[in-house]
């Protein structure tokens, strides 16, 4: 059996295509061809699994494209999540408690050990203890992996929750992360030069939005711009500065945090799925809204020096925005 596949486990299309088969994993062969967009999606097998069924009953090689209403309608989708949180101040320290439900399906394409509660073990946050809590609500639709996993959610939740907490102290939002961020680690030095960057403290009626965060070993900071009225409003910039170490490919890594930003942005503000008795009514573009050029905003990235390790840059601005 020879497959050729844009996987993001090949492992697992071969292992796929032995189930199926009944060959030996020596008989099967994966040529893994360029991508072309993954996300997530392409961790799961089903579509490999179709095509050797197919090949298997015909007895020949075989070439299978999905229609954009069959990608749509049977895709696999990001888990959804509900998180409440709370804290107990003690000397202007929070403790967290993290209450979260995802959905917990049954399906081949579900992804199990990549964790809904990634991020919560690398809050850089000072505290007096983190208590996470988590229960799996079982789905019959499928979900598997979204760009930045567990973390787009969480930092979600955390991010909007030090937000609450600066309010009912009266406190700027910048001034508790400072509090809360050690000096000289590379989150807080992200989030000085972000200010710097965004202009902060000289805001002059601008409506502004932060958020800081450790994406693994990458540290980011980053702020928004909304110009408009409550009726019609739109992104108009987004500055976001990067602790990754060591930059190998400058252009690269300014194209991954900027794609991250912009693929954060279309799912905060348009993409949605709607599903009726299962079923999911979105079949093609003229019913799932995505962000377009005129939606885009400017978006300036700043990488700081560093000598430390590369760490991951993918996924790493997609939670913040």
């Amino acid at each position: 059996c020879t497959l050729w596949v844009g996987s993001q486990a090949p492992e697992g299309a071969r292992a796929t295509a032995v189930r199926i088969t009944g060959l030996s994993p020596d008989q099967v062969t994966v040529n893994v061809v360029q991508l072309g967009g993954g996300f997530g999606r392409r961790t799961g097998q089903d579509f490999v699994a179709e095509a050797v069924e197919i090949a298997q009953k015909l007895g020949r090689p075989v070439q299978l494209l999905w229609s954009r209403e069959d990608d749509l309608g049977h895709g696999a989708f990001r888990d959804a999540a509900a998180i409440r949180m709370g804290a107990r101040m003690s000397a202007g320290v929070p403790a967290f408690e993290v209450r979260m439900a995802t959905a917990k399906p049954g399906s081949d394409l579900s992804q199990p050990g990549m964790g809904p509660v990634m991020g919560w073990d690398n809050v850089a946050y000072q505290s007096g203890g983190l208590d996470v809590r988590w229960a799996g609500v079982p789905t019959t639709l499928a979900t598997t992996i979204w760009r930045s996993v567990g973390y787009s959610y969480n930092t979600f939740a955390m991010e909007s929750f030090v937000d609450e907490l600066a309010e009912q102290q009266t406190l700027d939002p910048v001034e508790l992360r400072r509090r809360l961020l050690q000096e000289g680690t590379p989150l807080r030095q992200c989030l000085e030069q972000v200010l710097l960057d965004a202009d902060w403290f000289a805001s002059n009626g601008r409506s502004l939005g932060l958020a800081t965060f450790n994406f693994g070993s990458s540290a980011v900071a980053l702020i928004a711009e909304v110009e408009g009225t409550a009726e019609d409003w739109r992104v108009s910039n987004v500055w976001c500065v990067v602790d990754c170490g060591v930059v190998v490919h400058a252009d690269a890594a300014s194209a991954q945090i900027e794609g991250g930003i912009l693929f954060g942005l279309s799912a905060a503000l348009y993409e949605q799925i709607e599903l009726i008795d299962g079923a999911v009514q979105n079949r093609n573009f003229a019913g799932y809204r995505l962000a377009r050029m005129s939606d885009a905003p400017e978006v300036h990235v700043r990488f700081l020096p560093s000598q430390r390790y590369p760490g991951g840059l993918g996924e790493a601005s997609t939670p913040a925005i």
